[in-house]
């Protein structure tokens, strides 16, 4: 009987584990995902300023 709490203790702890490494993930993509947005629009506003000439 102890062994199987010991089991259940470790396969607690490895739940734990690997919700906190999916937590860590999805804050590394939500990063990413920024990053992405905002070389976009430095792209776009780089494309409008050379469709545009430079004039407002």
């Amino acid at each position: 009987m102890s062994r199987i709490l010991e089991l259940a203790a470790k396969s607690l702890d490895l739940t734990e584990l690997m919700a906190q490494s999916l937590g860590d993930h999805e804050d590394m993509l939500q990063d990413s995902l920024n990053d992405t947005k905002a070389d976009n629009a430095a792209f776009l506003g780089r494309m409008e300023t050379a469709k545009t000439g430079g004039a407002s």
